[in-house]
């Protein structure tokens, strides 16, 4: 059998291609934007990539096309896929047909945390003592190195993200998957491109909340109203809530760190407790635990195994990562060989700097990659915008940036890329041409 993927360096279609290249099936596909992670994936997978939506990519007439959701009517391959009557299929519903029909589905969805959600699931279950699951997960959890694994365990855990399927299937992608166990993180206003208020995504998460059977079980915050308020419209499954103290839940976090690197687990249910340590900092990951925490729980998994596992969770790439000393020394090594004294020194001295301050316990706020979450993170971040500033306007300009690699290690490693692009827009275009 041949798929061809359109779209494939998606996050979730990267993955489906890994799952269906695990199961034996050929695999090739396409995508306008070809960039890492996932393409190093498929390149490691040896999964063809071709660049552009192309007809001509189809001159090899596959068994089906799965099509992504960025491609719409008018695209020059979907226009060909329809005139020419090849099959097709959307990715979810490939997915549930191909690996989800015959498995106990644990889908971990919401607006915020189902990459780091999903990622402590499976690992907590891969290290349950049973056969390690599968998952499909939207970015790479550092325990495994890939974004998707068949797993040869009954559990399949997915990341369920409430977009919308296809052009031809305006549903969310989660009401394909027919989970047995269901997460449910938060509920808030997002994809204004689709949806025209929060009332309307709390329809779609009702319509995968009718899905999970009354043997199953959702797993929601309890201090969350909106996710309360979905509920409340029908639920026919067994409830587990989740919080940090002071709210009562079935499943309650105690910091015993502010920073939410140390936590007392307590768990209602079985009357168990135990102390977590582990890497991940912050008040949203200590939800994020507890979330599969309860998930691994109802598939069996005690506490003491569940706490053990988590102190060996070592977080999801580009999400809170440390930078690594050892690929920073290889670069630095190698990008000083090129320079005169006076920049080796100067360059030292700002890179120094900038990798003491994300390397800090403190400064791991930089390295978010996406949103900041409190004022103080925020200040941190602007003050590491110094070293930005010192750099770009000394030698981005004059071309005497011998190595573009040691520059971006410094601007990588010392603040959030969004917010670069934003605040110094006109710097980060001309640090895209180096």
């Amino acid at each position: 059998m041949h798929i061809f993927i359109a779209g494939i360096c998606g996050t979730f279609m990267a993955g489906l291609a890994l799952l269906a290249r695990e199961k034996g099936i050929r695999v090739s596909g396409c995508d306008a934007n070809v960039y890492p992670p996932m393409s190093d994936q498929l390149r490691d997978a040896g999964i063809s990539v071709m660049h552009s939506y192309d007809p001509a990519h189809l001159a090899v007439r596959p068994d089906v096309v799965v099509i992504g959701n960025a491609l719409s009517r008018g695209n020059a391959l979907v226009e060909f896929v329809l005139d020419n009557d090849i099959p097709y299929i959307s990715g979810p519903q490939w997915l549930f047909e191909h690996v989800l029909a015959e498995r106990h589905v644990i889908a971990v969805s919401g607006t915020h945390g189902k990459t780091t959600t999903s990622s402590i699931l499976a690992w907590l279950l891969h290290c349950s003592g049973s056969r390690p699951p599968g998952f499909l997960i939207g970015g790479i959890p550092a325990n495994f190195g890939v974004s998707a694994r068949l797993g040869d365990s009954e559990y399949f855990v997915i990341e369920a993200d409430e977009y919308d399927t296809a052009f031809f299937d305006k549903r969310s992608k989660f009401v394909h998957y027919r989970p047995h166990t269901l997460i449910i993180n938060n509920i808030e206003y997002d994809h204004a491109d689709i949806f025209p208020d929060i009332a309307a995504i709390q329809r779609q998460f009702h319509n995968v909340i009718r899905t999970v059977p009354a043997s199953g079980a959702i797993i929601y915050p309890a201090a969350d109203g909106v996710v309360r308020e979905t509920l409340d419209m029908g639920n026919w499954s067994r409830l587990r809530s989740f919080g940090v103290t002071p709210v009562a839940a079935d499943w309650q976090a105690e910091l015993l760190r502010k920073d939410g690197s140390e936590f007392l687990l307590q768990c209602a249910v079985s009357a168990q407790s135990a102390t977590v340590k582990w890497d991940c900092l912050g008040h949203h990951n200590v939800c994020n635990a507890l979330a599969a925490a309860a998930g691994a729980a109802a598939c069996g998994m005690n506490v003491p195994d569940i706490v053990s596992a988590l102190a060996r969770f070592r977080g999801v790439k580009r999400r809170l990562e440390r930078p690594d000393a050892r690929q920073l020394r290889v670069r630095l090594v190698e990008a000083m060989g090129k320079l005169n004294t006076g920049q080796k020194f100067y360059y030292l001295a700002v890179m120094a700097a900038g990798i003491a301050i994300a390397a800090s316990g403190f400064g791991i706020w930089l390295v978010s990659g996406s949103r900041m979450i409190t004022l103080v993170s925020h200040l941190v971040h602007n003050l590491a915008f110094i070293l930005f500033v010192v750099a770009v306007p000394a030698h981005a300009y004059m071309g005497t940036l011998a190595n573009p690699g040691t520059f971006r290690i410094m601007v990588y490693g010392t603040v959030p890329i969004e917010f670069a692009r934003k605040k110094y827009p006109k710097w980060m275009k001309e640090i895209g041409k180096l």
